[in-house]
């Protein structure tokens, strides 16, 4: 799998409108997120072209800082897990998570994040990230759920991802596999 395209709805917490999103990303490290809302055209993208990105929200450009950078070259492909090392991952338990048994698995870098696998599927359920901001902890929790699949790969048409307060909720209306993605969108 060389390149993932995403079309999503995508539900803010609280918020009076539903913007649709693209998610755009190409093997090893390319992303791109295009975030819109009907009658007010793109409202928020953010990009990264394997070596500098940025964010830009209400015609506002914010380049990457160098951590970010650092976060987003570190990507080693499409799927994370086919890329770790023994050294880079621990198996924490097999537990319960909501009626699934799972495995935690730690995984270690510049900072630690925990992944949760479904024991019996393989399929990954959540993810769990803390990072430091203004002097603050923000721990960010993805569930990724409704696994369809894609030319014979499973793929969440589901995520919600909760960063502090905020809670968002994409569901995927399209997924392309290794097509609808060019080297231009990741500028």
């Amino acid at each position: 799998v060389n390149t993932m395209l995403f079309n999503a709805e995508v539900t803010i917490e609280g918020a009076p409108f539903k913007p649709t999103a693209v998610l755009k990303s190409m093997a090893p490290n390319k992303s791109s997120m295009e975030m819109s809302i009907a009658g007010m055209g793109t409202i928020m993208k953010q990009k990264f072209d394997g070596t500098t990105g940025y964010a830009e929200q209400q015609g506002m450009k914010q380049p990457m800082s160098e951590e970010d950078i650092a976060e987003q070259a570190s990507q080693k492909g499409l799927f994370p897990e086919a890329h770790y090392t023994a050294d880079e991952i621990e198996l924490m338990s097999l537990s319960d998570l909501e009626g699934t048994n799972t495995y935690k698995i730690k995984v270690k870098g510049a900072s630690e994040s925990f992944r949760y696998y479904d024991a019996d599927s393989g399929l990954l359920l959540r993810e769990e990230a803390t990072e430091e901001a203004q002097g603050q902890s923000i721990t960010t929790v993805t569930v990724h759920s409704d696994y369809r699949s894609v030319d014979g790969i499973m793929i969440p048409f589901g995520r919600k991802i909760t960063a502090g307060p905020q809670v968002f909720g994409f569901n995927a209306s399209e997924v392309l596999v290794n097509s609808g993605v060019s080297e231009a969108d990741f500028k």
